[in-house]
C-alpha cells in the first residue's frame, strides 16, 4: 500500500508542479518515460524520476496549510487509483483517464462494501464488465494505442480525473463533514452527481464515466437501461451515513491540525458556517441562476449596503415575485459576476468568471458546458461591485438553524451574540429570509422580550453588521411595522410582480436547468404559454413563481410517462409543448384550458346550438347570451372586468337557472362550475359582511366571505345571484363595485379578482307583465 500511495503522490506531483521541475511535463501534456528523456538531453532513471516527483509533491503539499486531496483519500481510493494506473498502462495510455479511474473505483467499491456491491449488481455492473467497456471505448477514441506492460505506471492525471477527485472531496465533506473520501464518493463525482439537487448528468458525450457504465449494462441481464441519476441516488443514500474509513482518531488528528492552522475549530466563523449558507461561494461555483429584470432592485440593495449606518435593505413583496433571487444577485455581484463552467480552458477547464457586460473586451472566447456562446452573451447585466463592498460575502441564515439544538436558557442568546461578533469581525452580509421570524424567535415574544430581533437591534443601529431581509407585505405590516425600533433600522425596497414579458425572459433563463433535471426540452411556445396561462388562470399566486411551477410540473409529467413505457415512445416525446402546459393548467385551475385553446373558435361558433340542446323555447335569450360571450372572448372587452354580465327576468320555472348551468357546462366545461347565492338570505344591512368577510375584531373574521372565498378557490365560474330584488341595497352597492372594477377587497385586506367570472342575476320582478306580453296581451 505504501508503494501505491507513493505512485499516486508522484502522479499528483506531475499534475500539480508542471514545468517547475526538469522531470515533470507541462500541464495538459502527456508524461514521457525515462527512455524518452535521453533524447531530450536528460539522463534519469525510473527510480530517480519517481523519487524526484514524490519529493517535489511532498514539498508542495507541505508548503500549503490547506492540504491536497491526498489528505482526504481513503486507502480504498488510493489502491483503486493505483489499479487504474496499471490498467491504463496495459492499454497503452500515457495519462490516467476518467474511464480507467471509474474501473478502479467500481472494483474497490464492490470489493470493500457489501451495500455498494448490491447496488452495482442491481444495475448489472461488474468490475470485469466495466474494464471491457472502458477498454473498448478507449480503443475507439485512441485507435493507435497498443497494450503494453512497460513504461511508468505513475501516470499523470487527466483534467477530468483532477476535477473528479476535487469534486469527490466536496461531496464527502457535504455528506459527512471531516470524513475521508471513499470510492463511492469518487463514483458520484465521476458521474457529475449534484448531491444538492439529487441529479446526475445524462449527457454521454460529456461524461466518459456514464458512457462506460451504459456500455457495461448493454450485455447485462438487467432489463432496464442504466439510469445514472437513480444509480447515484441509491449510492448516495448508502454513503450518507458511512463512518470515516480510518476511524475517529483520524478525524480528531485532522481537527487538531485545523485548529493549529486557523486558530479555532471550523475557521474564523464557526457559527456562520454551522447555521448559514455562503451564497457568494455558491455563485463562484456556478450554482446560482442568473437574475433577470431586477437590476434596479439589486442596485438599490448595493446602495443601501454601502451606507455608514443602518445599511440594511429589506425586500418587501408578495410570495414568489423573486425576493430571494435579488439576494442571490447581490451575491453574484460581490463574487464578481457570473461563473460558468469552461470545459475547453487551460488544464482541462474549470469554473471561471463570466460577465459579458463588464470588461467584455478583456475576456477570451469560451465554450461553456450546457450553454451556447449566444446564451452566455445574453446573460443579463450586473451592476459593478462597489469598492466599499469588495471582498464581502453573503451568508443566508434562517431562524430554524439558529434555534436548532438549543437546550438551556441562554444558549440561544449566546449563539446570536457569536453570530453578531463573527459577522462584524469579518466582511459578511447576512441574508435573513422571512425577516419577521426574528420577532419571537428564541422566546420572549415581540413585546420587549429578549428575542432575536431585540438582540440584533443595537448592532443593526450602530452599523456593525449588514443584513438583507426579505418578507411579504402582509407579514411586514403585521410584525415589522408594529416594532418601530426594528422598522427604522431597515430600508424598505418594494419588489413588484414582473410583467408577462419579463416572466417569459426569466423562464427562458431558468428552463435549461429544468431541462437537464427532467431530461426534456421546452419549446418556445411552451415557455410563452406557461407565462401567459399562469397569469390568466392561476389567480391566487404571483409571477414568476407560478409560471416556473408550470414548466416544472409539465417536465415531471413527461418524465413520469417516460418511466412507464420507454421503448414505445416516439422520438419527439420528450419535448414539452404548449399542449402539455395547458394540461397542467387545466388540472390546477379546474378549467379545460387545452380544449379551449385548440377548439375555441369552433366552440364559440356553435355556442347557440350547444346551449339550445338543454334549454328549449328560449331562443332569443340564448342568442343574446351567445353574442355577448363571443364578443367578450374576441377581445372586445375590458380585461380587468368580468367576462360578461347578464340579467335574467321572468317567472319561476321558465329556465333561468337551467340556462346558467348550461352556460357553465358549455363555456367552462363543467356544470358544477357555478356559484349560486340566494339573495333572499341577504335582506339585512349587516349581510354585506357575509359576502366579503367580517372586519377585524368581529366574530367570523378568520372564516372569510362566502363570495370572496368561493371565487378564490374557483376563479373560473358562473356566479348566479338568485332573486336579486330581495337583497338589501348595501349588498347591491358591493355588486356595483365588482361589475365596475372587476375586483373586491375582502375582510382580510386581500384583493379578489373576478375577471374570469360570468355574472348572472335573476329576478321575478315584472313576471306578470312578461307573461301578458308573451300571450300578446296589453300589460
Amino acid at each position: 500500500f505504501t508503494m501505491a500511495r507513493g505512485r499516486v503522490i508522484a502522479a499528483l506531483a506531475v499534475a500539480s508542479i508542471g514545468a517547475t521541475t526538469a522531470f515533470a511535463p507541462s500541464p495538459g501534456r502527456s508524461i514521457i518515460s525515462p527512455s524518452q528523456f535521453k533524447s531530450t538531453g536528460f539522463v534519469v532513471s525510473q527510480q530517480e524520476y519517481v523519487h524526484n516527483a514524490a519529493t517535489s509533491a511532498t514539498k508542495l503539499f507541505m508548503s500549503t496549510p490547506a492540504a491536497s486531496p491526498m489528505d482526504r483519500l481513503s486507502d480504498g481510493v488510493i489502491k483503486a487509483i493505483s489499479y487504474s494506473q496499471d490498467a491504463s498502462v496495459n492499454v497503452g495510455l500515457n495519462t490516467l483517464e476518467s474511464e480507467m479511474l471509474l474501473v478502479g473505483m467500481v472494483r474497490s467499491a464492490g470489493a470493500n462494501d457489501i451495500e455498494a456491491r448490491k447496488i452495482l449488481t442491481s444495475f448489472g455492473i461488474s468490475p470485469d464488465g466495466a474494464l471491457k467497456a472502458a477498454e473498448s471505448i478507449i480503443m475507439e477514441m485512441y485507435p493507435g494505442s497498443t497494450a503494453t506492460a512497460q513504461g511508468s505506471s505513475e501516470l499523470p492525471f487527466s483534467p477530468a480525473v483532477k476535477k473528479a477527485l476535487s469534486d469527490s472531496v466536496a461531496i464527502a465533506e457535504r455528506m459527512s463533514p471531516g470524513s475521508d473520501v471513499l470510492p463511492g464518493h469518487v463514483l458520484l463525482a465521476l458521474l457529475e452527481y449534484d448531491d444538492r439537487y439529487k441529479v446526475a448528468t445524462e449527457d454521454v458525450s460529456k461524461c466518459a464515466a456514464l458512457a462506460v457504465l451504459k456500455k457495461t449494462t448493454e450485455d447485462s441481464p438487467v432489463a432496464r437501461a442504466f439510469d445514472g441519476t437513480q444509480f447515484c441516488r441509491n449510492l448516495a443514500s448508502d454513503m450518507q451515513n458511512k463512518v470515516v474509513a480510518n476511524g475517529a482518531q483520524v478525524t480528531e488528528i485532522r481537527e487538531r491540525e485545523v485548529i493549529e492552522v486557523g486558530g479555532n475549530a471550523g475557521g474564523s466563523t464557526p457559527t456562520l458556517e454551522k447555521v448559514g449558507i455562503d451564497l457568494t461561494e455558491m455563485a463562484k461555483e456556478g450554482r446560482l441562476d442568473a437574475v433577470y429584470g431586477r437590476e434596479n432592485e439589486i442596485r438599490m440593495c448595493l446602495r443601501t449596503l454601502g451606507r455608514r449606518r443602518k445599511s440594511n435593505p429589506c425586500l418587501i413583496g408578495e410570495a414568489g415575485v423573486g425576493k430571494t433571487a435579488i439576494a442571490e444577485g447581490v451575491a453574484q455581484v460581490l463574487a464578481g459576476g457570473y461563473y460558468v463552467f469552461d470545459d475547453k480552458g487551460e488544464n482541462g477547464g474549470g469554473w471561471g468568471l463570466r460577465n459579458p457586460f463588464r470588461n467584455k473586451e478583456k475576456e477570451s472566447e469560451k465554450t461553456v458546458a450546457g450553454m451556447s456562446q449566444e446564451e452566455v452573451d445574453k446573460l443579463p447585466p450586473l451592476p459593478p461591485c462597489p469598492r466599499a463592498l469588495q471582498g464581502f460575502r453573503v451568508v443566508s441564515v434562517d431562524m430554524a438553524s439558529l434555534i436548532a439544538g438549543m437546550k438551556f436558557r441562554g444558549d440561544f442568546e449566546e449563539r446570536i451574540q457569536k453570530l453578531i461578533q463573527e459577522a462584524s469581525a469579518t466582511p459578511t452580509i447576512l441574508f435573513i429570509d422571512e425577516l419577521h421570524t426574528l420577532i419571537g424567535a428564541g422566546g420572549g415574544g415581540g413585546d420587549g422580550g429578549m428575542n432575536a430581533a431585540n438582540l440584533m437591534k443595537p448592532a443593526l443601529a450602530r452599523g456593525e453588521i449588514r443584513v438583507i431581509g426579505a418578507t411579504t407585505i402582509a407579514e411586514y405590516r403585521q410584525y415589522i411595522e408594529k416594532d418601530g425600533a426594528l422598522e427604522r433600522r431597515f430600508q424598505p425596497i418594494m419588489v413588484n410582480e414582473p410583467s408577462v414579458d419579463e416572466a417569459i425572459e426569466i423562464l427562458n433563463a431558468v428552463s435549461p436547468r429544468y431541462e437537464e433535471f427532467h431530461g426534456v426540452r421546452y419549446t418556445p411556445f411552451a415557455i410563452d404559454a406557461a407565462a401567459r396561462l399562469a397569469e390568466r388562470y392561476v389567480a391566487d399566486r404571483f409571477l414568476p413563481d407560478k409560471a416556473i411551477d408550470l414548466i416544472d410540473e409539465a417536465g415531471s409529467m413527461i418524465k413520469l410517462e417516460d418511466d412507464g413505457e420507454q421503448d414505445d415512445l416516439p422520438e419527439d416525446f420528450f419535448v414539452v409543448t404548449e399542449e402539455n402546459i395547458a394540461t397542467v393548467v387545466s388540472e390546477i385551475s379546474g378549467i379545460p384550458v387545452g380544449k379551449l385553446d385548440r377548439d375555441e373558435k369552433a366552440k364559440l361558433i356553435r355556442l347557440e346550438q350547444d346551449i339550445s340542446d338543454r334549454v328549449k323555447g328560449q331562443d332569443s335569450a340564448v342568442r343574446s347570451v351567445s353574442k355577448a360571450i363571443r364578443r367578450a372572448r374576441s377581445g372586445l372587452r375590458d380585461q380587468t372586468k368580468p367576462v360578461a354580465t347578464f340579467m335574467f327576468c321572468g317567472p319561476t320555472g321558465v329556465g333561468k337557472t337551467e340556462l346558467c348551468k348550461s352556460l357553465a357546462q358549455t363555456y367552462y366545461g363543467r356544470e358544477k362550475d357555478i356559484i349560486r347565492i340566494d339573495m333572499s338570505e341577504y335582506m339585512e344591512r349587516f349581510s354585506v359582511s357575509r359576502l366579503v368577510g367580517a372586519p377585524p375584531g368581529y366574530v367570523g373574521y378568520d372564516e372569510g366571505g362566502q363570495l370572496t372565498e368561493a371565487i378564490r378557490r374557483r376563479p373560473h365560474s358562473v356566479v348566479l345571484f338568485d332573486e336579486l330584488e330581495k337583497a338589501h341595497e348595501d349588498v347591491l352597492n358591493i355588486l356595483l363595485q365588482i361589475l365596475d372594477e372587476g375586483s373586491l377587497t375582502d375582510g382580510k385586506g386581500r384583493t379578489v379578482s373576478f375577471k374570469h367570472c360570468i355574472f348572472v342575476m335573476t329576478s321575478n320582478v315584472g313576471s306578470k307583465e312578461i307573461i301578458k306580453i308573451s300571450r300578446g296581451e296589453n300589460p
